[in-house]
């Protein structure tokens, strides 16, 4: 009832002024919506598929056409047998988004948490199970890497996303 209430007027208003215009710009009206919508479902579907780990997303595809190279992602440091990644996380996004690692070798992803917003306060990577929730100043996540390939991660919303680019040397 209270949804109906807030968008009564806003309705009211639309239907008023399609009576004003003339038919042929309601058509193009209609057809530049209908490719509004269109456009904002690709992006909420890419979105959702980049949250379940789906090898159907838009980077997973990218990825792959693409080919993972060693200039597509920082190079990990391995230091004491570790993998160390380190990340900054703030409002604008991941800072670098784009890993190379080496398959087999633990990996101890530094993310330092610089400003926290909704978007940004978990990270998931879904390949290993991992649903982080992110809080101000250093988060370390560990996981070993068993197979080649992109591995993506995302926030809890799917709007940010990065990838780690696993291959046999690293």
């Amino acid at each position: 009832a209270v949804f109906g209430l807030g968008t009564l007027p806003v309705m009211i208003g639309f239907g008023s002024f399609a009576t004003v215009i003339s038919h042929g710009t309601t058509k193009k009206i209609l057809k530049i919506s209908a490719v509004i919508v269109l456009i904002l479902g690709l992006v909420m579907l890419n979105r959702g598929l980049t949250m379940i780990g789906s090898p159907l997303s838009f980077e997973s595809v990218k990825a792959s056409v693409i080919g993972a190279s060693s200039a597509a992602g920082i190079n990990s440091a391995v230091v004491n047998g570790v993998q160390e990644i380190n990340m900054n996380v703030d409002a604008s996004g991941y800072s670098p988004n784009s890993f190379v690692i080496k398959k087999g070798v633990p990996v101890k992803w530094n993310v330092d948490v610089k400003e926290l917003t909704g978007c940004n306060q978990e990270l998931i990577l879904n390949q290993y199970n991992i649903d982080k929730k992110l809080q101000t100043g250093l988060n370390v996540i560990e996981f070993t890497p068993d197979k080649d390939g992109t591995i993506p991660f995302s926030c809890g919303m799917g709007m940010l996303h990065g990838s780690f680019i696993v291959t046999e040397t690293g």
